[in-house]
């Protein structure tokens, strides 16, 4: 029974390591996607195809003030490319920086629960270019290309579960709900973005 007993306290203590004070946690997920869309709309015959192509990365880094308790920095870089059959091209690069806390539960299971939250800056440019005849270059609205540019406030809440492959490294999935307010920095345009999102990644402690 004491064998049992040491046995049982060493890998609680083993488990207890990686999320204890002073630790560092190094995070990561990166997603790709190419897909193609129909629509159509009533009244009408006009029809678009369109080619879509996403990518993005999201990085953190956060320390341990307190046991099973981190606070970090996250960063998201996404790029997306939509091309379609009226000739039109838009890019939209999103940037976002965001300051957060995060905190793990259950340290002495293998399966962690954990919940992270934050709030921080977000821009994002839309760049629009177009060869379409059904557009007039006499109209004084008309320009075929065009650059857009928004910066905000996002705020940004998600829980999850950590699976500990080994000591150091964990395999990560998670729901996640982010709130976008943006602004146009040369007038009172203004959009407001809710989504709900999965992800999943992977974390290094250190």
């Amino acid at each position: 029974m004491k064998k049992i007993f040491l046995f049982s306290l060493l890998i609680s203590q083993f488990a207890f390591s990686q999320t204890e004070k002073g630790k560092f946690i190094i995070s990561g997920s990166t997603s790709t996607e190419l897909s193609f869309a129909n629509n159509k709309f009533d009244g009408g015959n006009f029809s678009n195809n369109q080619k879509i192509t996403s990518f993005d990365i999201k990085p953190t880094l956060g320390y341990f003030v307190l046991d099973h308790l981190f606070i970090g920095l996250s960063g998201l870089y996404d790029f997306e490319h939509i091309n379609n059959n009226r000739a039109n091209i838009v890019e939209n690069n999103l940037l976002t920086l965001m300051p957060l806390v995060g905190y793990y539960f259950m340290p002495e299971s293998k399966i962690r629960p954990f919940v992270v939250g934050g709030i921080g800056y977000t821009n994002l440019k839309n760049k629009f270019e177009s060869n379409n005849n059904l557009f007039d270059p006499l109209d004084p609205g008309f320009n075929s290309n065009n650059e857009i540019s928004y910066h905000g406030v996002t705020f940004g809440i998600a829980t999850g579960l950590g699976y500990f492959v080994t000591k150091n490294f964990s395999i990560d999935a998670q729901l996640s709900y982010n709130y976008l307010n943006f602004k146009n920095k040369n007038n009172d345009l203004k959009s407001k973005t809710s989504a709900l999102g999965f992800r999943v990644g992977f974390s290094v402690f250190l």
